[in-house]
């Protein structure tokens, strides 16, 4: 079988802000308009005996999707005490979003948006920044046409209903200063998400991408820079990361509670960095591990990730002709491009059809990184 599919993309933009202060206060408008639009042409053929092909329908691949967006905002900020920093901002985004051929028609939505934060230093060299934010997504424009996988045999219908999701998010960070020693930052964050985008069903065995009313995401990141000046090797630094995050959804098959399809899970990377003092060289070291959550599909689950353990090398001269160039030798450890999934026979809640396991090999990789002016 064969499917080919033409799309020519359109983004314009315009953005204006104007900015004054008043008194003890910071005041800023901006306003925004953003014209999109896909032009799509999906087509489908079945390869017959005698070899030639047949054009099968394939309702909703062709269509033209469209958005008028309008942006305005408004921001005050102030000290209110030497230590203590406010700022609000809140304002709404109207759209229209147009679908022109398929299952079209045209829909309105005027949202609220906005945020308000505050800054607390506690020290000079201590930091404490919060944040609440109402925040109005964006949506991929080939989520409302129809689509096929003919490598996975699945199709997806188009859905002309989608909805922008929404949210309400949370954060705070905590920042400290070491001076010579370096720093850290440990951040805790939330949302509590509406109209999420994920897989839903259509009709008896048909699947689309499609909203789901509620979702909750949260984590916890820690980042840190150690320099070992202190102790006497000068030039050495070490930074870290890592992160953690759980998320929660209501499976629209089972009604279960899981994690957001293709969710950030985990994080974890060193970077070591040795710039001798005197020189123009520098040499460093990376080690790094990263993990998503599986994709849920009504027919299917399937876990693809790379590299499970990430490392890279590399050497940095600061003066090659009045240029920094870098030699980076990546995936030291061989990491390779791995593959489950389980497809059912029917939807996820029927038996099993089959299990496929894929294992690829990668390679090293050599890259060489000029930056700098002549």
């Amino acid at each position: 079988d064969r499917s080919a599919r033409e799309s020519e993309e359109t983004e314009q933009v315009l953005r204006g802000e104007y900015s004054w202060r008043m008194g003890e206060a910071d005041y800023q408008v901006s306003g925004e308009a953003a014209f999109n639009a896909i032009d799509n042409v999906t087509r489908l053929f079945a390869l017959e005996p005698d070899g030639s092909e047949t054009e099968i329908p394939f309702p909703n691949g062709v269509a033209v999707v469209e958005e008028d967006r309008y942006e305005i905002m408004g921001t005050y900020g102030r000290q209110l005490t030497p230590a203590l920093q406010l700022q609000l901002s809140a304002g709404g985004e109207y759209s229209q979003l147009a679908q022109i051929g398929g299952n079209g028609l045209t829909r309105e939505f005027i949202r609220p948006k906005g945020q308000v934060s505050l800054v607390w230093q506690i020290d000079e060299d201590t930091r404490l920044n919060t944040r609440l934010q109402r925040r109005v997504g964006q949506l991929n424009f080939f989520d409302f046409l129809a689509s096929v996988n003919l490598n996975d045999g699945t199709e997806f219908d188009g859905n002309p209903d989608l909805v922008p999701p929404q949210s309400w998010e949370f954060d705070a960070e905590f920042t400290r200063n070491y001076g010579a020693w370096g720093n850290i930052l440990l951040r805790v964050y939330g949302a509590a998400i509406q109209d999420i985008v994920d897989i839903v069903p259509v009709d008896a065995d048909g699947q689309s991408v499609g909203n789901l009313d509620e979702a909750m995401r949260y984590g916890v990141e820690w980042r840190s820079t150690t320099n070992f000046d202190p102790i006497g090797l000068a030039g050495l630094k070490l930074d870290s990361r890592f992160m953690l995050q759980e998320s929660e959804v209501e499976d629209p098959l089972t009604g279960e509670t899981r994690e957001i399809s293709n969710s950030f899970l985990r994080l974890a990377s060193l970077t070591l960095r040795y710039d001798p003092p005197g020189t123009d060289w520098a040499y460093g070291a990376m080690l790094s591990h990263e993990r998503y959550a599986p994709s849920y599909r009504l027919n299917e689950v399937f876990d693809l990730y790379e590299m499970p353990i990430f490392g890279r090398v590399f050497v940095e001269n600061k003066d090659v002709f009045g240029l920094t160039t870098r030699l980076t030798v990546s995936n030291v450890f061989d990491g390779g491009s791995f593959l489950y999934r389980t497809a059912h026979d029917g939807r996820r809640t029927d038996p099993v059809l089959n299990f496929e396991q894929r294992e690829r090999d990668i390679g090293p990789i050599f890259s060489i990184d000029i930056r700098g002016r002549f």
